[in-house]
């Protein structure tokens, strides 16, 4: 049953035994592999994501790339749940480049147009490589006359302000921000992790079909207790003359600001301050971590973290630090935000988009000029100085967290499901 307690979408339940019984198709880039003894397995996050989808949609196919070959590390192979049992697959063409995807364009339309044609409800995006399967789904939905959703998580193909861009990367984001605005404009159900993509894709007289759900994978079951993230901080600062630890998590490219944040500590380390960067992660730019790391033989030291598994490993090394730095170039919202605050660890990130709208200034932690190295030390700076002050915004943190579940971002979208099946048009 759908039973309203109060106004807007905080105020809605759904309860756990009422499911979507539409036919429902997820139309996605994300691959699937087939390895040894034809198993199934997804990436270890996606498999994360698909499993909550299977706790409220009752008839549920899948239509995305098959790859013939070893799946990443941590990958969970689909036999693990036996609900997957009831799921219908639709293998799409692998297409690793531009050439193979058009090539491979009849057969995927062919199969699309099958899929959509069986299914009431068709969930897609409108990124992906090298074509965003979204741009066949959605035209093919409205053609055919089927509910139609799509969710937009990130813009990868816009350019980031800032860094230098070519021809052929400025026609691509012409041509991609077009055909978003026009997929977003045919469709029923608008979904956007952040403010600025609602604003900027789906137009003016649409906005009433466009929500705001912010991502994250936080389970209620790694979030912290009040006192558990008070020993935590009272472990981390047994004294006021602790040098403050710095945790960056994610990939080590450009986009991330991860030079930026080089340069900062560059600046840091010529005061002589008393702080520590951990750089958990692996990318492009990891010999130049690596550099400076070696480099440093002062107060200010950088330490190479390497990688781990997302969970309880990741979760662990979180708790260890006093702030997580996140100084990202692009408008996406890096779920790391989600992470730190479920432990109780406060953000200093950039003033971007995709995080202006996830931080409280002040409150759950701080924002920053984007790609300025200058203002990002002289932050850093700050928050060495005055390290009780990142407790205070890290108890904060944590009452964010509990309404930023993985779960409750499942919960809203399934509460606008049943909107959107209620509606007549």
């Amino acid at each position: 049953m759908i039973e309203e307690t109060g106004d807007g979408a905080a105020g809605w339940s759904v309860s756990s035994m009422e499911r979507i019984k539409s036919r429902y198709l997820l139309v996605i880039n994300i691959p699937l592999y087939t390895g040894a003894g034809g198993l199934s397995y997804a990436d270890q996050l996606w498999f994360k994501d698909l499993t909550e989808h299977l706790s409220y949609i009752e008839n549920f196919t899948i239509a995305c790339p098959r790859l013939n070959q070893d799946a990443p590390l941590h990958a969970r192979s689909l036999e693990d749940d036996p609900r997957y049992s009831r799921v219908r697959f639709v293998n799409l063409p692998g297409t690793p480049s531009l050439v193979r995807a058009l090539l491979s364009l009849p057969v995927t339309v062919w199969k699309l147009w099958r899929a959509i044609s069986d299914a009431d409800i068709v969930h897609s995006g409108v990124g992906g490589w090298p074509i965003p399967l979204g741009w066949i789904s959605i035209p093919l939905s409205v053609l055919l006359r089927k509910k139609t959703v799509t969710i937009v998580e990130s813009g990868a193909w816009r350019l980031q302000p800032g860094l230098p861009s070519s021809f052929k990367a400025k026609l691509r984001a012409t041509v991609y921000e077009h055909i978003a605005r026009w997929c977003m404009s045919h469709t029923d159900l608008a979904i956007f992790t952040q403010e600025e993509y609602r604003q900027s894709l789906l137009p003016d007289d649409r906005h009433g079909r466009g929500h705001v759900i912010h991502a994250s994978w936080i389970d209620e079951d790694v979030i912290l207790s009040n006192q558990q993230a008070e020993q935590s901080w009272q472990q981390k600062l047994p004294a006021n003359d602790v040098a403050i630890k710095v945790l960056y998590a994610g990939r080590l490219d450009v986009e991330k600001g991860v030079l930026v944040l080089l340069e900062a500590i560059k600046l840091i380390s010529q005061k002589n301050i008393p702080l520590e960067l951990g750089i958990l992660g692996a990318g492009v730019l990891s010999e130049t971590c690596n550099a400076l790391s070696e480099s440093l033989t002062g107060a200010t030291r950088v330490r190479m973290l390497g990688t781990v598994q997302y969970g309880p490993p990741l979760f662990e090394v979180i708790r260890q630090f006093h702030l997580v730095v996140v100084p990202s170039i692009s408008d996406e919202q890096p779920r790391i935000v989600y992470d730190a605050y479920s432990q109780g660890v406060p953000v200093l990130c950039t003033n971007t988009a995709g995080l202006r709208d996830c931080v409280f200034e002040g409150r759950t932690g701080r924002l920053v000029e984007p790609n300025n190295a200058r203002v990002l030390s002289q932050a850093l700076e700050e928050e060495a100085a005055a390290p009780q002050g990142l407790r205070s915004m890290g108890q904060t943190a944590l009452g964010v967290a509990r309404t930023m579940t993985h779960q409750r971002m499942h919960r809203d979208r399934q509460r606008l499901l049943f909107d959107l099946l209620r509606d007549p048009k």
